[in-house]
């Protein structure tokens, strides 16, 4: 009797693995599919007749970075206190990080360092590390204009990044390295990542993302201590599962199904939780710039802060703009672009208010309107642009930027 238990057991174990092996097998193939046959975004298509990059070179650049995702489990890990980095050391032909995990190259310590800070508009455009990008165009105009001192512009830029991140990331930076210069080229994701928890429940919020893994990271940790039994699913969870290709095919398809439910635009009313909300998002993103401010007057660096255009403020949109614009509030609703309306014009204030109350210690750029009289497309979504029109965000930067040339 207890062998032919034993045996229906085994039988079982065998028939669960070999499905569990046939899983992996089609997602696997499903996640290879999807990769072989991976096509730019519609939206890319218009724009990069305005760009030096071809269509083949952005889809070579796609698909470096899904291998390197793959290969690596992720480009990106785990950190305390920016929730994440990009992993240090990554190499591709058209994406890489050096030792800090920054998208860019080993700093040179011989010339004048300046840090461009930000998320993934400041990172990086189509393709990353190349002469299109802000980080590129704003060392080669400095390089031209600026004869006496060698610098290099530091690539910052983190994808997904808010400002409580990038205050966190700087500080970090600044203890390791000394910059002459930082600028600070953000401030949509202040507002994007707060509508999304507030509206859709999008975990994409950073604050419950870090509090979760914090969580969850101090219970596996005491689970550890007590119970080995508890222990060994700990590990299977966190690292066995995700291993699994099944895991990742499966759980970004119910992603996608979450995040890419549209819904009718229909023009709505902010209520008092929303201008709360607002209110709280703009008070954030100025706490977070003021604590920059102190940090860098320390350490006797300038400071230069801009906020990023967008999209729905662009004063004259072309038809590809038009339709994108249309897409993101067909899929996030009509109060996304009234956030966004509410928030950069208080954002702005505020930032001109800490220019009057720290003289000196910060310039504020006019940056978020620089793309209002152009009449070719610019924007690809909400606020991310084509790597051309770094060339004039770089522009007005550098006109900006005061150098110590003795």
């Amino acid at each position: 009797m207890v062998k032919k238990f034993l045996k229906d057991i085994f039988i079982i174990l065998i028939i669960l693995f070999l499905l569990l092996v046939l899983l992996e097998i089609f997602s696997l193939y499903k996640i290879k599919q999807k990769e072989n046959n991976a096509t730019l975004k519609e939206e890319y298509l218009p724009l990069l007749k305005y760009s030096d990059i071809s269509k083949d070179e952005l889809e070579d650049h796609i698909s470096n970075i899904k291998k390197l995702g793959i290969d690596n489990n992720n480009i990106r890990e785990y950190h305390p206190n920016t929730i994440y980095l990009y992993k240090p050391n990554l190499k591709s032909e058209t994406f890489y990080t050096n030792s800090l995990g920054l998208l860019d190259d080993e700093p040179n310590y011989s010339k004048n360092q300046i840090m461009l800070l930000g998320s993934s508009v400041a990172g990086g455009g189509l393709r990353q590390n190349f002469k299109e990008n802000i980080d590129g165009f704003l060392e080669n105009i400095i390089s031209k204009k600026i004869s006496k001192k060698k610098y290099e512009v530091l690539n910052a830029g983190i994808g997904g990044f808010a400002s409580n991140q990038e205050f966190f990331l700087m500080h970090s930076l600044l203890d390791k390295i000394k910059f002459d210069q930082v600028i600070y080229f953000s401030g949509a994701n202040d507002i994007d990542s707060r509508y999304r928890v507030r509206n859709f429940d999008d975990l994409r919020s950073y604050d419950i993302i870090h509090s979760r893994v914090i969580k969850s990271r101090i219970e596996d940790n005491l689970l550890l201590t007590k119970n080995p039994f508890i222990s060994m699913y700990t590990y299977a969870r966190n690292y066995f599962l995700r291993s699994l290709y099944s895991y990742k095919y499966f759980g970004d398809l119910i992603h996608e199904k979450k995040v890419n439910k549209l819904q009718k635009i229909k023009k709505v009313d902010l209520t008092k939780e929303d201008h709360k909300t607002i209110d709280e998002i703009v008070e954030n993103y100025i706490s977070n710039v003021e604590k920059m401010i102190i940090i860098t007057k320390e350490q006797n660096t300038d400071l230069y802060v801009g906020l990023q255009p967008i999209l729905p403020h662009k004063k004259i949109k072309t038809i590809n703009e038009k339709k994108n614009l249309n897409i993101i509030l067909n899929k996030f609703g009509y109060k996304y672009q009234l956030y966004f309306d509410k928030a950069y014009p208080k954002m702005k204030k505020k930032l001109l208010e800490l220019e009057k109350k720290y003289p000196g210690d910060i310039v504020v750029l006019n940056t978020e309107n620089i793309f209002d009289e152009i009449n070719i497309d610019i924007f690809r979504d909400n606020s991310h642009f084509l790597d051309y029109a770094n060339k004039i965000v770089s522009n007005e930067i550098f006109l900006n930027l005061k150098f110590n040339e003795q």
